[in-house]
């Protein structure tokens, strides 16, 4: 993953962060400057990162590692209504959001909500999605 300037990205712990600098100078091994905002409090913290991401470079498993570019599909609540399709070529069809993960957004199998599907966890995962609101 590119880290860029004016971006925002999310921790593994879930926290947002906001790249301020890439290349402090006199930063050696951490370059990256970032705004950390804390879950708990809403308040952000100054905080330096490897080229990879990483908070700590000895422990790459860290809650405070980057894992991915921040999307709004990020704080989109499971089974939101929301439209797909798979191409441009086809009509929107109404789904409920499952999931977000790595830049791929998932709905429940045939319109289903989390709560009709029961125990089963089908997803299905989508190239274009839209909230129901943005029709």
């Amino acid at each position: 993953m590119k880290i860029e300037t004016c971006k925002t990205y999310l921790t593994r712990g879930g926290e947002k962060v906001r790249v301020l600098c890439t290349d402090l100078k006199g930063g050696g091994d951490y370059p990256i400057i970032c705004a950390v905002t804390d879950n708990t409090t809403g308040k952000e913290n100054i905080c330096s990162y490897t080229t990879q991401g990483f908070r700590w470079e000895n422990d790459p498993k860290s809650e405070y590692n980057l894992v991915s570019e921040y999307s709004f599909w990020n704080d989109v609540e499971i089974d939101t209504p929301i439209y797909v399709k798979d191409s441009e070529d086809t009509e929107w069809r109404p789904r409920h959001f499952a999931k977000y993960d790595n830049g791929i957004v998932e709905t429940w199998r045939d319109g289903h909500t989390s709560f009709s599907m029961g125990h089963n966890t089908y997803t299905t995962s989508w190239d274009n999605a839209k909230l129901a609101d943005d029709k």
